[in-house]
């Protein structure tokens, strides 16, 4: 594959979730990790235990199929003033965009909710003020490609914007620092916590 890749023009290049993760991969990653959902750590205006919360900078992974073949999920972050009450997120038809409305309505059958364990409030709001200065960049079809900031995926988004703002403690994959990044690893990495789950 790395072949080709070298070879095809970018523009032709495309990897999809079946091409950048195996079945059993995906297999796995659908059986949840066994987190409990916890109150809010950093959430100081109340306690939000078991309710979805528009504190900025939390991160929103679903097992929506977006594409109908396979349950590749779907991650988001929430946003921060003027984007308060939406999920910034990145997709196949529109690229970066601020989504109106809660995933807990809109979304697939399962919706997590989540914060980083290794960040502050500060941290997380520059995360998503990073994601939100993304708003308007194309889709990356190369899940690959994870270095990239001219375009992004959805878990890409969320990972980079992190990364990008609070470093290396900030780093939410279960992959060494280049494979394909899946919404579900944000889910499952033990640097974030439950706040929030629908079923």
């Amino acid at each position: 594959m790395a072949e080709a890749a070298e070879s095809a023009p970018e523009s032709e290049l495309i990897i999809t979730e079946t091409d950048a993760f195996t079945p059993e991969e995906i297999a796995e990653w659908e059986k949840e990790a066994p987190k409990p959902v916890e109150p809010d750590p950093k959430n100081y205006e109340r306690a939000s235990y078991g309710a979805w919360s528009w504190r900025p900078g939390l991160v929103a992974v679903t097992d929506a199929r977006f594409s109908g073949v396979i349950n590749h999920g779907h991650a988001g972050i929430t946003g921060a003033d003027p984007y308060y009450g939406k999920i910034i997120e990145a997709n196949k038809e529109t690229g970066v965009r601020a989504h109106n409305g809660e995933w807990k309505v809109e979304a697939g059958k399962n919706v997590w909710e989540l914060t980083v364990t290794t960040t502050t409030v500060a941290e997380d709001k520059a995360a998503v003020e990073r994601a939100a200065g993304q708003i308007g960049k194309p889709y990356n079809s190369n899940f690959y490609d994870v270095w990239r900031r001219d375009k992004y995926y959805c878990s890409q988004l969320v990972w980079a914007s992190f990364r990008d703002t609070a470093g290396n403690k900030a780093d939410i994959s279960l992959n060494d620092w280049g494979a394909a990044i899946h919404p579900f690893e944000l889910r499952d990495h033990p640097n974030t916590k439950f706040i929030y789950r629908r079923y």
